[in-house]
Order: structure tokens, then sequence, then C-alpha cells
């Protein structure tokens, strides 16, 4: 797991990410990017995952990206329960479990809330967790194949943009249509 503070420093994009309409751009489930070296650029969000993922050894080998909006208030239960990121439509079909290789999750937004963690189960041994606070301008790179949630949020309104990174399969949901 990699922890970086102050990730992004172009205030451009960081002002960007801080408009609310910003958040209405993400897809309602997960949306899918081939990569920069393929697709054009053509969101803030794809910009993003740029700047997250292009020092990434082998990067250009990748399948493609997975991204979504991770909001999460106390009003809605405040918590995302113990899960890996995985193709859920092959799951659901055929239960098997296949993980992208790598993820991030970045807090884009200065949200006043209480809770709302990122918990992760190192070696998904659920007796030994690694607990992230949700800053601003936080940065988590970790294993999401590893067990991990939100814990709950008390108050107020956590946001974050998660994206994984596959690349060795494609996965179904969020695959765009032919």
């Amino acid at each position: 797991m990699k922890v970086i503070d102050g990730f992004v420093r172009d205030p451009e994009l960081l002002d960007a990410m801080l408009k609310e309409n910003a958040w209405t751009t993400l897809p309602d489930d997960t949306g899918w990017y081939k990569g920069w070296w393929d697709q054009k650029p053509s969101s803030l969000w794809h910009l993003l995952i740029h700047k997250i993922w292009a020092t990434l050894p082998n990067v250009y080998a990748s399948k493609g990206f997975e991204y979504w909006g991770n909001n999460i208030t106390a009003e809605s239960g405040g918590i995302l329960q113990w899960h890996q990121d995985k193709d859920e439509h092959l799951f659901e079909q055929s239960g098997e479990t296949i993980s992208p290789k790598i993820g991030a999750v970045y807090y884009p937004y200065p949200s006043q809330f209480t809770g709302g963690y990122l918990e992760i189960a190192n070696g998904n041994d659920f007796d030994r967790i690694e607990r992230i606070e949700p800053v601003f301008n936080r940065l988590v790179v970790f294993d999401p194949s590893q067990y991990h949630r939100v814990s709950k949020v008390y108050s107020g309104y956590r946001k974050a943009f998660v994206v994984n990174v596959w690349q060795d399969h494609t996965p179904v949901v969020g695959r765009p249509t032919a």
C-alpha cells in the first residue's frame, strides 16, 4: 500500500474536481477508460486517471481502467461493507473471483464528515487491519483483491474517486458496449 498526500499539485485540476457538477459527470455504475495511449482523455476523470497511473510500470499493457465515484453519507447508511473489487458480472454468473491487479482511492473533495475510514484487511486477515483516514487530496494505492471497506460515516458527506487497473482481464461491468 502507498499513501500520497498532496497528490494533485495542478490548481486547475483541483478546482475542476471541487465543482459540484464535476461529480455529475461520473457514470451511474462504473466507467471504462481504455487508456490515454489508445483513447484521448475526454473527461476530467480520464485526466485524473492519467495523472494517477502514468508512471505505473507496464501500464501500456493494461486492458484499461474501471472507475467510479464513491459518495457516502450518514443518511444513506454511512457504510460500505467488506468486499473485494472484482469482475462483478463474472462473479454473479459463475462464482469466480477475478480482481484487478492494483487500485486507488483518491479524495478530491474537502468534505466535512466524521468516520469514513478506508480499512484494508492486510493479507485478508481481519486481525491485521490497516486504517487510512480520508484526507483531502490524498491518494491511496493498494491491492483491491484484499478485503476492504469504508467504516461508518457518522455525519457529513464523504466523496472519493476510485479507479482500478485491469491488466490481464477485461471486466464485463463498466465495459463499453459495441
